[in-house]
């Protein structure tokens, strides 16, 4: 018998037969772990459950039938045979998997012109992306002679079916005079399909309507592509389908951390009022109350169901993975994913090791997909889920009955609080759960997401709340001023850091402070460096002593990246007035672990350039904010710092009069009812970094400073490409577009940014020597 391929690969892993059993199988045990909350998503829009599994389970069955089409059979035999593929083989079999499949739905689609067959749609696109005008199947379309599927074909594809329960109801006869037609491609797409996605017929089915076949379409593609890609792996590389951690095992491994690090293990209420809730919570608990565990145990309380951890930085994700991988989960169980992830695991040891690049890439690919069970990822890459870009309808599935939790919920801006409430929405109509976390929230916020999440109060770390880390003090001095103060602080041994609310500061503070002190004890750090240098100063500041503080350094200048990235801590903190939650976050890092003895958090006015650049839109925030902490200059507790929270937003709300917020919120919906090329099920070719920041100001784009370009010109001879984003620092586009860019035939972002090592980019109007070195 002719072996009849699906993979180039000899032997029975290689066939077809095998191939689709294995994706069936999949199917199956993915399916039935998801039953309940498809259940739901089936009840909330009106479909029935039956008929979506059913059409999932013949997307699943049919989606590589083109793969009997004899190119695709001679090609798979020549890569067997270790020959180069040959380019006049090369034919989209998805192609021929859609016609089948319309073929078997003739009669009911002939009779409804404008019903959309989702799971045809979703095997037509299940490795190439979808657009109007066809352009991923260009090639298949312009093709004088199209290769087609022949009775004895169309037989063994339908009797391998209907093994697997399915019933087919095909002219077989018909079928095979359909291929038989010289421009096939071009009738199914533009004809079969195309008419039914044209703006003048989508028009006519009501949005509500357009937004329910949307995610119909998404999450059948998305559970399609899990099972083709799960099958499709190695046995020994084969991501597992849910995790193996329960609330109690878990429970153990926590005490077992905690006993290893030299502390006694006390549950705490918090955590145990966090594991018994099985719907959705809110969070909130000041720095070093363990909300990280406390999610994971409200994560694990009930059947194993796909833990998405959101987290507000790169820094944040990669600690947390670790964390994960380390101390609670099998690695195997874990993905990491946000835009420098590949760097991420090309600089680990096991990346060196033969035969890793591949399965590298490989995981990234599972990883973007939001494939493992315990996903750990920046909040961007969820959100743009929402966008049709990437691999959003894998993203899609990826939330169907999962916990997802999104930790530091006050960080984000009033547009992607928008964007998030529209996925938290999305999120609970997929049968998810949602946790959202912070260590300080308002009034406005708190009721917002209240209701958003339907519960009826915030679990509070209310054993915690007392507790008084640090003295407040205000200033109303510049800092410039205060140096001989803080001189005194450093002889006496104290770690002292000053946060400042633009780079330009920072920097300007470092050089002075470098005069004083020498380069070797005083540190500069904020968010402009190229990802090499961030790294190293992380390590360097990550190097601590009994009491948390940084090691290497008496004194760290920085900016509002230490808000929510680093977990160390300091003896005395200066920082430039903000709004009071980003104060709060900051002095986070003041006697971080609560140690007996004398800390404080001093408040300097802002500047003006701060004021009207960093904060625009927020003066009223910060006036109020500088008069509440001049009123309280003392020891504060978590519960007093939470009732000047509340006199600092008073009357802030999100909601109709909030546009950054409608903006965002209203996105979503507008990209998955429009009836042309800017959303619906079509693939778009947006940037993530443009769909998940809003307006110019904002946005951040990467660039690689030019004295770096023997070294990036050096990794690209080599083809380390996934290293380069080590020389790569944001910038705002702005600035970027007042740099001159350096022509390389890398096409890379290279530009005459002045940079060192010690303060990162430079402005350009610094002297002409600075912008040499």
């Amino acid at each position: 018998m002719i072996q009849e391929y699906a993979k180039p690969c000899a032997g029975e892993r290689g066939t077809y037969t095998y191939h689709v059993s294995e994706c069936y199988r999949l199917w199956e045990e993915i399916f039935q772990s998801r039953a309940v909350a498809l259940a739901c998503f089936c009840n909330s829009i009106n479909i029935s459950l039956k008929e979506f599994q059913e059409k999932s389970k013949k997307a699943v069955l049919f989606h590589d039938a083109g793969k009997l089409l004899p190119t695709f059979q001679q090609q798979m035999q020549r890569l067997v045979e270790k020959q180069a593929p040959d380019p006049a083989l090369h034919f989209r079999h998805e192609l021929a998997s859609a016609l089948l499949l319309f073929a078997m739905e003739w009669k009911t689609l002939k009779n409804n012109e404008t019903l959309i067959p989702y799971e045809i749609l979703a095997v037509l696109g299940h490795h190439k992306p979808l657009q109007p005008d066809w352009q991923s199947f260009e090639r298949e379309k312009i093709c004088q002679e199209s290769p087609g599927l022949d009775e004895k074909a169309i037989q063994r594809i339908v009797q391998v079916a209907e093994t697997y329960g399915l019933c087919c109801d095909l002219d077989i006869t018909a079928t095979v005079k359909r291929f038989t037609f010289a421009k096939w491609p071009t009738l199914l797409l533009e004809n079969g399909l195309g008419e039914r996605l044209q703006p003048t017929t989508l028009g006519n089915i009501p949005a509500s309507e357009r937004r329910k076949l949307r995610l119909a379409y998404a999450l059948t593609k998305g559970l399609l592509m899990t099972c083709d890609w799960l099958a499709s792996a190695k046995s020994e590389d084969q991501l597992p389908i849910n995790h193996k951690m329960t609330s109690a095992v878990l429970r153990k491994k926590l005490k077992e951390k905690v006993e290893q690090e030299g502390r006694k293990y006390e549950k705490r209420p918090f955590h145990r009022a966090c594991e018994e809730v099985q719907g959705n919570i809110l969070a909130i608990a000041p720095t070093g109350a363990g909300k990280t565990e406390a999610a994971l145990l409200w994560a694990t309380n009930g059947e194993p169901s796909k833990i998405i951890f959101l987290m507000p930085t790169m820094v944040t994700s990669n600690s947390l993975y670790e964390r994960m991988c380390k101390h609670y989960f099998e690695e195997k169980e874990c993905g990491l994913i946000h835009s420098g992830a590949d760097t991420y695991f090309a600089q680990q040891d096991k990346f060196d090791q033969d035969n890793t690049v591949n399965d590298f890439r490989l995981a990234l690919y599972q990883f973007r997909a939001f494939m493992p069970p315990v996903m750990v990822a920046t909040v961007d890459q969820m959100l743009t889920s929402g966008f049709n870009i990437g691999s959003w309808c894998q993203k899609e599935w990826a939330l169907v009955g999962s916990r997802v939790i999104f930790d530091e919920i006050h960080a984000y801006q009033s547009y992607t609080l928008g964007l998030i409430t529209a996925a938290i929405e999305k999120i609970k109509l997929l049968g998810g759960t949602v946790c959202l976390m912070s260590a300080t929230m308002p009034a406005f916020l708190r009721e917002h997401f209240q209701s958003l999440l339907e519960v009826s109060a915030p679990i509070v770390a209310e054993e915690l709340m007392q507790r008084q880390k640090c003295h407040w003090k205000y200033r109303e001095t510049p800092i410039n001023e205060m140096a001989g103060e803080i001189e005194d602080y450093l002889r006496q041994g104290k770690k002292v850091a000053l946060i400042f609310n633009t780079v330009r500061a920072a920097q300007e503070a470092y050089r002075e402070w470098r005069k004083i002190l020498g380069k070797e004890r005083v540190l500069c750090y904020h968010s402009q460096f190229i990802m090499r240098d961030r790294q190293d100063k992380e390590t360097a500041l990550l190097m601590k002593d009994e009491k948390g503080r940084p090691n290497n350094y008496d004194l760290v200048i920085t900016t509002q990246v230490i808000e929510v990235s680093l977990d160390i801590s300091f003896d005395v903190m200066y920082s430039e007035c903000a709004p009071l939650d980003s104060l709060i976050q900051r002095a986070g890092r003041c006697n971080r672990y609560n140690a007996d003895g004398d800390y404080y958090f001093i408040v300097f006015p802002a500047s003006e350039i701060a004021v009207k650049y960093v904060y625009k839109g927020a003066k009223a925030v910060l006036e109020k904010t500088a008069q509440i902490v001049r009123q309280n200059q003392k020891r504060l507790s978590e519960d007093e710092l939470g009732q000047m929270l509340e006199y600092v937003y008073d009357g802030y709300k999100l909601g109709a009069d909030n546009t950054e917020y409608q903006e965002g919120y209203r996105l979503y919906d507008e990209i998955a009812t429009s009836i042309d090329s800017k959303g619906f099920i079509f693939d778009l070719s947006i940037s993530e970094e443009t769909v998940t920041r809003k307006f110019e100001d904002y946005l951040k784009v990467n660039i690689i400073p030019q004295i770096f370009y023997g070294e990036v010109e050096k990794l690209w001879a080599e083809r380390k490409y996934y290293l380069l984003r080590l020389y790569e620092v944001p910038i705002s586009e702005y600035r970027r577009r007042k740099l001159k860019s350096v022509d390389n035939p890398m096409q890379l972002p290279i530009y005459e940014a002045p940079y060192t090592q010690e303060e990162g980019v430079l402005d350009s109007e610094d002297d002409f020597p600075t912008r040499l070195l």
